[in-house]
């Protein structure tokens, strides 16, 4: 059946595409008329807008219903942008899968996305390639965490709270997902990754998680949990390739472990793609 799109809505698909083309990352402007959620935005010219890196508790989830502080998130993304005019600012990837905008939503000299984080009614949500202010955005949870702002201050948001890993990074050569803070995708050519939102949607496209993924994934969920690991003076991890490469994107310090050579290195037990299980053993860092 083929679909249908009104002259209005084809008109705005156009003149959505035409900004588009002609604006670079920062100058793209329109109108909010309505606010479909905490994160969610819909502009005067039809299109759909995501907030990049945060995510806000769900109020139509099809499956989950409605989270705790849902409603309050939303009200507090209203009272900031509805019917105002705002300008967006986007990253490497300007579309989401579901075709909706990607953006950093920009007004009266200030970042929603981060002022929804910084009041606590938005947790972070790290999905590569689009990862310019992650570190900020992680920063400004842990202060709203601290200080109990918004859902944090919330006992049954708090209880309900799951912390949301980042998204993961493909090396299609090996058939491997890696977490994006690890060094050894700063070697590997851009048409060699794809981004992929969770580590379950990886596996189910057949990718094995690479070796150093579960270090980097522990270290990540003790940070968003309230609970930053620091590296050991000379910790170092296991890398599925050279370790003298350097990260892909900007690494909070929470998740840079220290390397030297000649230093005994922890090896987490992992699955070898046959199956075979290896347990955790130790070995010297390779030189560089």
């Amino acid at each position: 059946m083929k679909s249908k799109i009104s002259r209005n809505g084809a008109l705005a698909l156009i003149l959505g595409g035409l900004l588009l083309l002609g604006s670079p990352a920062a100058g793209y402007e329109a109108t909010v008329v309505r606010v479909i959620d905490g994160d969610t935005i819909l502009l005067s010219n039809g299109e759909k807008v995501r907030y990049i890196g945060i995510n806000t508790p769900e109020i139509h989830h099809p499956t989950r219903g409605k989270e705790p502080y849902g409603q309050e998130a939303k009200e507090a993304n209203r009272r900031l942008v509805e019917g105002k005019t705002v300008r967006l600012e986007f990253d490497v990837q300007q579309r989401d899968k579901y075709g909706r905008l990607l953006a950093y939503v920009h007004l009266d000299g200030q970042m929603v996305n981060r002022r929804l984080v910084r009041d606590g009614y938005a947790e972070v949500a790290t999905y590569p390639p689009n990862v310019r202010h992650q570190d900020e955005f992680l920063k400004l949870q842990g202060e709203a965490r601290e200080q109990q702002r918004g859902l944090w201050g919330d006992a049954e948001a708090r209880t309900y709270y799951r912390a949301r890993g980042s998204g993961v990074i493909v090396r299609k050569s090996f058939r491997a997902y890696y977490h994006p803070q690890d060094p050894d995708l700063g070697r590997v050519a851009k048409d060699d990754l794809i981004y992929f939102e969770s580590a379950e949607e990886a596996r189910r496209a057949g990718y094995d998680p690479s070796m150093g993924y579960g270090y980097y994934r522990a270290k990540e969920q003790k940070f968003l949990v309230g609970e930053p690991e620091k590296p050991a003076k000379n910790e170092a991890v296991q890398s599925s390739t050279s370790s003298t490469s350097q990260p892909a994107t900007s690494s909070p310090s929470f998740l840079s472990p220290n390397t030297s050579a000649g230093t005994e290195v922890n090896v987490k037990g992992y699955y070898r793609k046959d199956g075979t299980y290896v347990p955790p053993h130790t070995r010297s860092a390779p030189k560089r």
